[in-house]
Parts: C-alpha cells; structure tokens; sequence
C-alpha cells in the first residue's frame, strides 16, 4: 500500500515538470530553482525530526498510551508550526531580496530573478502545508494505517495531477505552484481531521495552529513596514545586504515572538527557560 502511495507521489511531482515542459526554456529551471530554498529547510525538519517522532509515537501506540501518542504529537506539530511560521512571513516580504543574493551574484539576470520569485512565493506558503502533512503522516505510520495513508494520499495526489494539468492551462506556469500549495495544504487537513481516531478531540491544538497564522499574518504586515521605510537606504553591496536581511528577520521575529505571546503562545519563553536557565515553566 505505501509504494502505491509513492509512485502516486512521484507522479504529481514529476507532472509539474512535464507541464512546465511547455512554457519554454528555463521554465523547468525556475521552477526547481524557486522550490530550493522551501526544500531546504523542510529537509533539515524531516531529517531532524521526523524520525525521531516517528520512533517516540510507534513506542507510545504499543504501550497504548493514548495520552502520552498525543502530547508527544502536538508538542512536536505545533512547536515546529510555530518556528516555520515566521520564517514564511519574511519570506513572503524579503523572499526577491533573498533570491537577488542567492542567485544574482551567478547568472542570473532580472528577468530570471523575476520568473523565479513568483513562483517562489507560492513555494514558500506551501512550507507551513508541508509540516502538517508530513508530522500527520508520521503519526499514521506509527499507528500502521498503511491502507488509510496510502487511499487517502493516492485520491488526493490524483487530483493534484489533474490541478496541475488545469491550473498550467489557466494560469501558465505559476499556477504548478500554486496547485502544490493547495494539494499539501488539502492532504495535510485531511490528515490532521483523520487524526482525531486516534486522539478525540483537537480543538485545542487546532485553535493554538490558527493562532499561530493569525500572528504570522500580523507579522507580514510588520515586516512590510519594515521594507517600505528602510529599503531605500541599503545598499546591494552583499555584506551590507546580508546584514540588512539579518537584521530585519530578528527584528521581526522579535514582533513575532511578542505577538504570540499576546495570544498565549509561549513557546519561545519556554525553550529560553529550559535551554538556558535550565527550568521549567
């Protein structure tokens, strides 16, 4: 059941390729170039965290600890959700002045740079889908609901081939990743509703999730004030850039971190005072 979910995987991300097959030189290219930097950082979660939740919640389903399975799988989930979120929201704002310093100094040309970061952003939102969709996944591989994963994965990833078929027809190329974005974010609700079998009720944690979006929509904002009152004073030279991107990303994620805090996310309270004074809140 799950290499059936794989190769249905493997063909909603090899159809993206195929269409934008059909727009040119370079398109495959921009593409692949806009889903790097998501990818990164979605890889360091997956190799930093998956496995590691996948083997706490396999140990907890076989002592049926069923309170226990769901602690360690929202306070994995939300957390994570929680460190994504800001990153996202400077992404969204800076996301073609990180593309101008990753990529200009090659050869790149504005046009280039332009063409990937309209695809870019929908790349970048398809970040905060991807870590419900994959933490999800690992709580049903614990569980062993191979059939379950792999029907429901198989239904949705059929309909993100035909997404990209219809949204390549209407809307060129940016409309692969915006079909990317809609498919992770549908496979990854779908997964979180189907965990309530296992746990009950998740209003809470679900509610933690929407305030957590909500502060990133708040900080978007920010980080648009930001840009708009200090952009014109920086130079491209790359060292003052990259200081210039640095220095926005703290201090918005500082606005971030206070807005949270706001609506009783205190995540950052909590890992500064285990981490560093060593207690407990």
């Amino acid at each position: 059941a799950i290499v059936l979910l794989v190769i249905f995987n493997q063909l909603f991300n090899s159809s993206k390729n195929f269409f934008a097959s059909y727009f040119g030189e370079g398109a495959i290219s921009a593409l692949n170039y806009a889903y790097a930097l998501p990818a990164l950082v979605t890889g360091l979660i997956f190799s930093s965290v998956f496995s590691v939740l996948l083997s706490n919640l396999s140990f907890s389903f076989s002592t049926d600890k069923r309170q226990v399975s769901k602690g360690i799988f929202f306070n994995s989930l939300v957390p994570i959700f929680f460190l994504v979120v800001p990153l996202v929201s400077f992404l969204f704002i800076f996301g073609y002045d990180v593309l101008v310093l990753l990529y200009k100094r090659g050869g790149f040309n504005n046009a280039g740079i332009n063409l990937t970061y309209k695809l870019f952003v929908w790349e970048n939102i398809s970040m905060l889908a991807w870590v419900i969709q994959v933490l999800t996944l690992s709580l049903f591989l614990a569980k062993k609901k191979y059939r379950t994963l792999s029907k429901i994965g198989c239904f949705v990833y059929i309909i993100g081939i035909f997404f990209n078929f219809l949204f390549s027809r209407q809307f060129g190329l940016y409309g692969l990743p915006v079909s990317t974005l809609i498919i992770n974010t549908l496979y990854g609700l779908i997964l979180l509703n189907k965990s309530r079998m296992f746990f009950g009720r998740i209003q809470f944690y679900v509610k933690k999730l929407g305030s957590i979006v909500l502060a990133g929509f708040i900080t978007v904002v920010f980080f648009y004030v930001v840009k708009l009152f200090t952009y014109t004073y920086i130079s491209t030279a790359f060292l003052p850039y990259l200081s210039y991107l640095l220095a926005a990303f703290v201090i918005g994620l500082s606005f971030y971190i206070f807005i949270c805090s706001l609506f009783k996310i205190k995540y950052f309270e909590v890992f500064v005072k285990e981490k560093i004074f060593g207690t407990r809140m």
